[in-house]
Protein backbone atom coordinates (compact mmCIF):
# COMPACT_ATOMS: atom_id res chain seq x y z
CA UNK A 1 0.00 0.00 0.00
CA UNK A 2 1.32 3.59 -0.94
CA UNK A 3 1.75 6.00 1.14
CA UNK A 4 -1.71 7.51 -0.49
CA UNK A 5 -2.99 4.85 1.01
CA UNK A 6 -3.77 3.23 -2.12
CA UNK A 7 -2.74 -0.37 -3.44
CA UNK A 8 -0.70 -0.25 -6.61
CA UNK A 9 -0.28 -3.63 -8.80
CA UNK A 10 2.39 -4.65 -10.97
CA UNK A 11 1.70 -4.51 -14.58
CA UNK A 12 1.21 -8.09 -14.65
CA UNK A 13 -1.20 -8.24 -11.52
CA UNK A 14 -3.18 -5.70 -13.69
CA UNK A 15 -3.26 -7.09 -16.87
CA UNK A 16 -3.82 -10.60 -15.10
CA UNK A 17 -7.03 -8.77 -13.06
CA UNK A 18 -8.64 -6.97 -16.61
CA UNK A 19 -8.65 -10.32 -17.85
CA UNK A 20 -9.83 -12.48 -15.19
CA UNK A 21 -11.22 -10.29 -12.25
CA UNK A 22 -14.47 -10.67 -13.54
CA UNK A 23 -14.59 -14.20 -13.43
CA UNK A 24 -13.14 -14.46 -10.27
CA UNK A 25 -14.97 -12.13 -8.55
CA UNK A 26 -18.02 -12.82 -9.91
CA UNK A 27 -18.64 -15.89 -11.48
CA UNK A 28 -21.49 -16.01 -12.51
CA UNK A 29 -21.91 -12.63 -14.65
CA UNK A 30 -18.92 -14.08 -16.42
CA UNK A 31 -18.82 -15.73 -19.78
CA UNK A 32 -15.55 -17.48 -19.18
CA UNK A 33 -17.21 -20.73 -18.74
CA UNK A 34 -19.55 -21.16 -21.96
CA UNK A 35 -23.60 -21.45 -22.06
CA UNK A 36 -24.56 -24.10 -19.22
CA UNK A 37 -26.50 -26.91 -19.75
CA UNK A 38 -29.83 -25.33 -19.32
CA UNK A 39 -28.88 -22.25 -21.78
CA UNK A 40 -27.59 -24.75 -24.75
CA UNK A 41 -31.14 -26.55 -23.84
CA UNK A 42 -32.77 -23.43 -24.84
CA UNK A 43 -30.89 -22.57 -27.49
CA UNK A 44 -31.09 -25.48 -29.36
CA UNK A 45 -35.15 -25.54 -28.82
CA UNK A 46 -34.88 -21.74 -30.32
CA UNK A 47 -33.44 -22.61 -33.42
CA UNK A 48 -35.30 -26.24 -33.84
CA UNK A 49 -38.69 -24.12 -33.37
CA UNK A 50 -37.44 -21.05 -35.78
CA UNK A 51 -36.45 -24.36 -38.63
CA UNK A 52 -39.77 -25.83 -37.96
CA UNK A 53 -41.91 -21.95 -38.26
CA UNK A 54 -39.47 -21.40 -41.68
CA UNK A 55 -40.19 -24.60 -43.30
CA UNK A 56 -43.95 -25.33 -42.40
CA UNK A 57 -45.39 -21.85 -41.68
CA UNK A 58 -42.63 -18.96 -43.29
CA UNK A 59 -46.18 -16.94 -43.34
CA UNK A 60 -46.18 -17.59 -39.21
CA UNK A 61 -42.42 -16.68 -39.19
CA UNK A 62 -42.24 -13.67 -40.93
CA UNK A 63 -45.22 -12.01 -38.65
CA UNK A 64 -43.50 -13.51 -35.45
CA UNK A 65 -40.33 -11.52 -36.46
CA UNK A 66 -42.12 -8.45 -37.87
CA UNK A 67 -44.19 -8.02 -33.98
CA UNK A 68 -40.43 -9.21 -32.21
CA UNK A 69 -38.91 -6.20 -34.53
CA UNK A 70 -41.87 -3.75 -33.79
CA UNK A 71 -41.94 -4.37 -29.97
CA UNK A 72 -38.03 -3.90 -30.01
CA UNK A 73 -38.86 -0.46 -31.88
CA UNK A 74 -41.41 0.65 -29.28
CA UNK A 75 -39.62 -0.15 -26.31
CA UNK A 76 -36.70 1.91 -27.95
CA UNK A 77 -39.03 4.52 -28.57
CA UNK A 78 -40.86 4.53 -24.68
CA UNK A 79 -36.44 4.17 -23.16
CA UNK A 80 -35.97 7.58 -25.14
CA UNK A 81 -39.12 9.07 -24.03
CA UNK A 82 -38.56 8.14 -20.57
CA UNK A 83 -34.57 9.78 -20.78
CA UNK A 84 -36.28 12.78 -22.26
CA UNK A 85 -39.03 13.25 -19.00
CA UNK A 86 -37.97 15.56 -16.77
CA UNK A 87 -37.52 13.96 -13.59
CA UNK A 88 -36.73 17.30 -10.74
CA UNK A 89 -39.65 17.56 -8.46
CA UNK A 90 -41.53 20.76 -9.56
CA UNK A 91 -41.02 22.49 -6.28
CA UNK A 92 -37.26 23.17 -6.58
CA UNK A 93 -38.05 26.43 -8.67
CA UNK A 94 -35.33 28.88 -8.99
CA UNK A 95 -32.36 29.52 -7.04
CA UNK A 96 -31.82 32.85 -5.36
CA UNK A 97 -29.27 34.95 -6.68
CA UNK A 98 -27.66 35.02 -2.74
CA UNK A 99 -27.96 30.88 -3.20
CA UNK A 100 -25.87 31.02 -6.61
CA UNK A 101 -22.22 30.35 -6.22
CA UNK A 102 -19.64 33.80 -7.26
CA UNK A 103 -17.94 32.96 -10.21
CA UNK A 104 -15.57 34.76 -12.79
CA UNK A 105 -15.49 35.03 -16.37
CA UNK A 106 -12.00 35.47 -18.17
CA UNK A 107 -12.21 37.57 -21.79
CA UNK A 108 -9.73 38.16 -23.83
CA UNK A 109 -9.74 41.34 -25.25
CA UNK A 110 -6.35 41.61 -27.19
CA UNK A 111 -6.69 45.51 -29.47
CA UNK A 112 -10.50 45.39 -28.54
CA UNK A 113 -10.13 47.89 -24.97
CA UNK A 114 -13.01 49.81 -26.61
CA UNK A 115 -15.64 47.14 -26.67
CA UNK A 116 -14.98 46.54 -23.12
CA UNK A 117 -16.86 48.96 -21.13
CA UNK A 118 -19.81 47.90 -23.16
CA UNK A 119 -19.11 44.09 -22.30
CA UNK A 120 -18.46 44.69 -19.00
CA UNK A 121 -21.91 46.96 -18.54
CA UNK A 122 -23.53 43.57 -20.08
CA UNK A 123 -22.22 41.22 -18.24
CA UNK A 124 -22.91 42.70 -15.14
CA UNK A 125 -26.73 42.76 -15.65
Amino acid sequence: MGADGFTYLSEAARIERAANGLADAHPHLSARGGLTQTQRGVLIGLCLTILALACFWPGLLYWIAFALFAALILWRAALLMLAMTDRRSSSSGFLSDDDLPPYSVLVALYDEAESAGGLIRALSQ
